[in-house]
C-alpha cells in the first residue's frame, strides 16, 4: 500500500465530505464525526512528513484543518500521531467512509468521487455552516465557542506547541468521551465481559491480509543473516578501500623527471592514491570514522529488529515492509558504492590492478588536457604502487569483494521472493471489519446487543496460543536476568 495513494484517498474524501452541507453541518454538531475527521487530517499531517505524501504537488492538511476550525468554530490542534503506519492511516480512513454510510446515509461512491477538481478555493467556500443549515439539518443545544478570529497551527514533530488555549478543546472532547460513554448501559458492558473489544486493526485475532506466509519468521531470519553478513563485509571494505593510500611524490626520480609529472599543478608536492582505484572502484570518498561508527550501529540495530521474534500474531506469518525496504536500500547502497567502476572485472581477473592504475591516470590527465606515457605509468607502478601494496592485501580485498558481492546477489533473491509472497493487504476484509465494529459500537450506543462476524477473526484457540508462548518466553527471560 503506497503512501501516495492513501494521501490522495484521504485528501478526496476530506474534501467531498466538507463540501456535503450535511455532513459539514454534522462536524458542527457531531462530536465523534469531527474526532474522526481530525484523526484523518492528523495522518495526512504523518503522510507528508514522514513520506513526503502530496496530491497535484501540494499539501492540503493545512487548508482542511484550517476548514475544519472554521465549520465548527473552535480552537483545535491538530499533531502528527507517533508511529502511525499506512495500514493504520488506512483503517482510519476507511472507518470515517463507513461510519458517514451507516449513521449519515451518505454513500463510499459520494466520498471517494473525483468528479469535481479539488482546489483551496472550493474548500475555502466549503469551511461554513449558515444557520439554514443547522436548521435543516437538526442543530442540538450546543454551546458556540469562537475562536477569535485565531487560524489553527498544523504541529509537526520538532516543532513547538501552538500557543493556543486548548481548554475549550480539552472540555469538548471531555464531553463526548461522557456522552459516549453514558451511551452504554450495564447489558452492554455485561455482553462484552466488562470491556470493550478493540478496533480490527488492533485486535490480536484480525489477520488483515488474503494470505498467509509460512515460516515467515525463517525468512526473516535468511534476509537478517545475509544481510548482516552483506553490511559487515561491506564496512570492513570500505576501511581497507579508503585506507592505506600510497602517497606518490613528484620529487619521485620516477616521476620528477617524467611526463607523470605533469599531473602536479600549482604547489601541490604529493599525489594520494586510494587503493579503492587499484581495483577499478569510484568509491573514493575520505573514511570518516563518525560516518562509519553510525553505520555499524545501524547495522546492529537493524539486524537486532529482524531476528526478534514476531511480537504480534500476524506477524508469524507476515513480514514487516519496514525490514524489506530497509534490506533493499542497503543492496542499493552496496552496489552503488562499491562496484561502479570496473570492480567485476578486476576480480574475476579480467582486468589488473595495473590497468586499473593505468586507466585512473589517463582518466585524470585527460581531465587537466594533458597526457601520461604508458612507459612512464609502468615506471611509477612498478617503483612507487606495487611496493606499498602486498599481494595479501590484494587477495584479503578480492576475496571480500567475492564474499560481499555473492552475498548481495542472494539477498536481492530473498528480498524478491519476500515481496513476491508476502501477504497484501485484504482492502475489502478490513473495510468489512471495521463496518461490524462500526455496527457494534452503534448498537451498543443505543443499548442494544450486536454479534460481530467472527469469521472476520482467526481461531482464537491459535492465538492465545501465540500469545502464551510469547509471554512465557518473556517472563522466563525476565527470571533469567534476575538471577
Amino acid at each position: 500500500m503506497e503512501a501516495q495513494s492513501v494521501y490522495q484517498s484521504v485528501v478526496t474524501s476530506l474534501f467531498n465530505l466538507i463540501r456535503d452541507e450535511k455532513l459539514r453541518t454534522k462536524i458542527f454538531i457531531d462530536f465523534e464525526l469531527r474526532a474522526k475527521i481530525i484523526a484523518n487530517i492528523n495522518n495526512l499531517l504523518s503522510l507528508e512528513i514522514d513520506s513526503s505524501a502530496t496530491f497535484k504537488d501540494e499539501k492540503w492538511s493545512s487548508n482542511l484543518a484550517k476548514a475544519i476550525v472554521n465549520i465548527t468554530k473552535e480552537k483545535i490542534k491538530f499533531e502528527k500521531p507517533e508511529n502511525k503506519v499506512i495500514i493504520d492511516i488506512y483503517a482510519d480512513y476507511s472507518d470515517l467512509l463507513t461510519f458517514c454510510l451507516n449513521k449519515y446515509e451518505v454513500s463510499k461512491e459520494k466520498l471517494t468521487s473525483e468528479a469535481i477538481q479539488i482546489s483551496s478555493k472550493e474548500i475555502t467556500l466549503s469551511s461554513k455552516v449558515t444557520d439554514e443549515m443547522k436548521e435543516k439539518y437538526g442543530e442540538t443545544d450546543y454551546t458556540k465557542i469562537e475562536t477569535n478570529g485565531k487560524e489553527v497551527e498544523v504541529v509537526g514533530v520538532g516543532t513547538e506547541k501552538p500557543n493556543l488555549d486548548v481548554n475549550n478543546k480539552n472540555n469538548n472532547n471531555n464531553n463526548f468521551h461522557s456522552n459516549f460513554a453514558n451511551g452504554f448501559n450495564h447489558n452492554m458492558f455485561n455482553q462484552m465481559g466488562g470491556t470493550l473489544p478493540p478496533p480490527p486493526l488492533q485486535d490480536q485475532r484480525f489477520f488483515p491480509f488474503k494470505t498467509k506466509l509460512k515460516h515467515a519468521y525463517w525468512y526473516k531470519i535468511a534476509l537478517s543473516v545475509f544481510y548482516g553478513i552483506c553490511g559487515l563485509t561491506y564496512l570492513i571494505l570500505v576501511i581497507f578501500l579508503t585506507t592505506g593510500s600510497i602517497d606518490l611524490a613528484k620529487s619521485d626520480q620516477s616521476i620528477a623527471n617524467s611526463s607523470f609529472s605533469n599531473l602536479y599543478t600549482g604547489n601541490v608536492e604529493v599525489l594520494s592514491l586510494q587503493r579503492a582505484i587499484l581495483f577499478g572502484s569510484n568509491f573514493t570518498s575520505n573514511m570518516n570514522y563518525i560516518f562509519l561508527a553510525l553505520n555499524f550501529i545501524l547495522l546492529i540495530y537493524i539486524f537486532y529488529v529482524m531476528i526478534k521474534p514476531p511480537l504480534t500474531y500476524k506477524e508469524q506469518y507476515w513480514i514487516p515492509w519496514f525490514n524489506i525496504i530497509f534490506a533493499g536500500v542497503f543492496v542499493f547502497v552496496n552496489i552503488f558504492t562499491l562496484y561502479l567502476g570496473n570492480v567485476i572485472s578486476t576480480i574475476s581477473g579480467s582486468s589488473s590492478i595495473f590497468e586499473n592504475f593505468r586507466n585512473a591516470i589517463n582518466a585524470a590527465a585527460q581531465k587537466m588536457n594533458t597526457s601520461v606515457s604508458d612507459e612512464d605509468i609502468q615506471n611509477v607502478f612498478s617503483s612507487i604502487v606495487e611496493g606499498n601494496i602486498s599481494s595479501s592485501i590484494i587477495t584479503l580485498i578480492k576475496s571480500l569483494l567475492w564474499i560481499n558481492f555473492v552475498i548481495l546477489m542472494i539477498c536481492i533473491v530473498i528480498i524478491v521472493v519476500i515481496v513476491f509472497l508476502n501477504p497484501k493487504m485484504d482492502r475489502e476484509k478490513v473495510i468489512y471489519a471495521n463496518q461490524e465494529y462500526q455496527k457494534l459500537m452503534s448498537e451498543l450506543m443505543q443499548g442494544r446487543k450486536y454479534e460481530m462476524d467472527q469469521s472476520i477473526y482467526e481461531p482464537e484457540i491459535y492465538v492465545k496460543e501465540f500469545l502464551d508462548k510469547r509471554d512465557n518466553k518473556k517472563n522466563k527471560e525476565q527470571k533469567d536476568d534476575k538471577n
